[in-house]
């Protein structure tokens, strides 16, 4: 007997003879040894399935269960190409402790399977961030990898910085000097390239510029006209400037008084005995009484301490009449200008002072 369905249960017979039915144990027999022997070994333990494997068809659905696989039992080698894709994983299924170590490579990650809605974000702790510093190679995030950096993931810094690239690292560096940020037109403009401040002797129309004391070096009236950047400060005659290098210039004037110079002259800031000359202004010569001449005074400062004092000194050979240091012009308001004008002043000595580092 070669197929199954050739077995009749109707047989034997009652009464059938001992031969009848002793063959038809004997058929029993051969279909049970058949049976056993195409799922069983000869030594009764199971054979393996063709290429360890089961064909899904085979399998009931949700037969599978946890319980029933042991540790280690379902590997890579085990497991066809593509034969586990998403709609197999249950949500969370797939978790950080259930991934070997350097086990999801570039090569296992289809395009574009990443996105931003499968990384984890937390705006304070870094715990609860997917990715995170050490997680990205050196290198790995590239100018062709970004399309577009929002001004709200740029960290670090203060108002008014830049960042620029310092012995090849990037620093935050302040704006200044003559980059000036306007908030209203939201762009950066070229201030003042240079801190100016003006000074001079202001006096009352009619007022004289004063007597001298004959070979004598006089110090001058002086007083501050403008400094928006405050870079002088004034105490009586003299001034403090803040440190660097200016370019300073003033014209001294002298009434009468035969040979006069000016100059810039230093109180440091250390001892007294280092008073020095820091300018010298021009050589003149003022014989009429009449007649205004200038000394001038130009070059270039250094101011090395902020609490180093200047004044601007005068000598001449001679002193004849009250209006030694300046005679005054005396005159009157323009009849052109309107009712309520700031009335005519004497200056004599005056001059500026620009910071340029």
């Amino acid at each position: 007997m070669s197929n199954l369905n050739e077995l009749d249960v109707s047989t034997p017979l009652n009464g059938e003879s001992v031969a009848i039915m002793a063959a038809e144990i004997r058929n029993l027999k051969t279909i049970l040894k058949n049976v056993i022997l195409a799922a069983h070994k000869n030594d009764g333990s199971l054979k393996p399935f063709e290429n360890n494997t089961i064909e899904v068809t085979n399998i009931t659905a949700g037969s599978v269960t946890t319980e029933k696989l042991a540790d280690g039992s379902v590997n890579e080698d085990k497991l066809i190409d593509d034969s586990v894709s998403t709609p197999k994983l249950a949500n969370e299924s797939v978790t950080t402790e259930k991934l070997a170590n350097q086990s999801v490579t570039i090569d296992k990650i289809a395009l574009n399977a990443v996105g931003t809605n499968q990384l984890k974000s937390h705006p304070s702790e870094n715990t609860e961030r997917g990715v995170e510093t050490d997680n990205i190679k050196d290198l790995a995030v590239n100018n062709a990898k970004i399309s577009d950096v929002a001004l709200e993931k740029l960290t670090g810094g203060a108002n008014d910085q830049f960042l620029f690239k310092v012995a090849g690292a990037w620093a935050a560096v302040s704006a200044g000097g003559a980059l000036v940020y306007n908030v209203l037109t939201n762009q950066f403009d070229l201030g003042s390239l240079i801190q100016v401040a003006t000074f001079g002797d202001v006096k009352t129309s009619g007022a004289s510029g004063g007597t001298t004391t004959a070979n004598t070096w006089v110090t001058r009236t002086l007083g501050e006209i403008s400094d928006p950047d405050n870079i002088m400060t004034f105490s009586g005659n003299s001034f403090k400037l803040k440190t660097g290098n200016y370019l300073f210039y003033a014209i001294v004037p002298a009434s009468h008084v035969d040979r006069n110079q000016a100059c810039l002259f230093l109180n440091p800031n250390t001892a007294l005995t280092d008073n020095r000359i820091a300018l010298y202004g021009s050589s003149e010569y003022t014989s009429i009484a009449t007649v205004n001449g200038h000394s001038m005074i130009c070059g270039l400062l250094t101011v090395l301490d902020e609490d180093d004092v200047y004044s601007i000194k005068h000598y001449c050979s001679i002193s004849s009449t009250v209006n030694d240091l300046g005679h005054p012009a005396s005159s009157i308001i323009d009849p052109l200008l309107p009712v309520g004008a700031p009335a005519p002043v004497e200056i004599y000595t005056q001059g500026f002072l620009a910071k340029l580092s």
